[in-house]
């Protein structure tokens, strides 16, 4: 599945694209299509990178993100 390929890295836990995929695939249509929408396509849609620089800086905790031995 091309979409998961690149997502985990090679120290991700055995199991965990595998885990992903089926998810993936026992998803229905709509349901993944809603999903979409409201993070691309709805107004505001935080998938949108102006929107999402917006949110995060509205944000008072901010995710970071942490390199392994870093």
């Amino acid at each position: 599945m091309p979409l998961v390929a690149g997502a985990f890295s090679p120290t991700a836990p055995p199991g965990l694209r595998t885990a992903h995929i089926r998810t993936m695939l026992g998803t229905l249509g709509p349901v993944i299509a809603q999903a979409y929408a409201g993070m691309y396509t709805d107004p505001g849609a935080v998938g949108i990178r102006p929107h999402s620089e917006a949110y995060l800086r509205r944000r008072s905790v901010r995710p970071g993100l942490r390199r392994p031995g870093g």
